[in-house]
């Protein structure tokens, strides 16, 4: 069973937990953001973990724990992101976004579609290496291409900038390798 935990800690008492010494506004927005938000999270969490479209569920049944943190000072144009580099151990970082979480599900399939990736060997990308900007924003088109073909539209915000014929071939592609991505975004 996957174990779902949040950064900072969802917390029933919420008064008292903002009412701690030391609790600036910025931790007291978090605070509450999880209270509010964080029963539904972690429930999207575990239904993908079951049922992921891409017909993953095996390979995301060995997550051991999930550590959701929610960050207020992220960019406008980042969402989510995810980091399995301590495998089964998975980071998801949410972005304090209420509007996001009503798209929540999409964002969450798109963002356990780079763990379902990584992990596999044809694939070709371990689980603690960085990726290039210009290979994540092909990565990024791979992925939303498949899940699109399985009816889930992913939002995203207006900054991912690939060529147009290069968006096109990726998200066409079923199965494409990190060596493959590699090579189109050096064209």
């Amino acid at each position: 069973m996957t174990r779902v935990v949040f950064d900072p800690p969802y917390r029933e008492d919420i008064e008292a937990a903002i009412n701690e010494e030391g609790v600036d506004d910025s931790e007291a927005r978090r605070l509450t953001f999880v209270q509010r938000y964080g029963k539904s999270i972690e429930r999207e969490i575990l239904r993908l973990l079951d049922s992921h479209p891409l017909d993953a569920a095996r390979v995301l049944a060995n997550v051991t724990e999930i550590t959701v943190r929610i960050d207020a000072s992220w960019p406008p144009a980042s969402l989510s992101r995810i980091n399995c580099a301590g495998w089964p151990r998975i980071v998801l970082t949410l972005r304090e976004d209420r509007d996001a979480i009503e798209e929540l599900y999409p964002i969450l399939c798109h963002e356990f579609t780079h763990v379902i990736d990584r992990l596999d060997p044809r694939f070709g990308l371990p689980t603690n290496q960085s990726v290039p900007p210009e290979i994540m924003k092909l990565w990024h088109c791979s992925i939303d291409g498949r899940l699109a073909r399985k009816g889930i539209v992913v939002p995203h915000e207006d900054d991912v900038h690939v060529d147009p014929t290069l968006a096109q071939i990726v998200s066409a592609c079923d199965w494409p390798s990190f060596d493959w991505l590699a090579k189109l975004a050096c064209q």
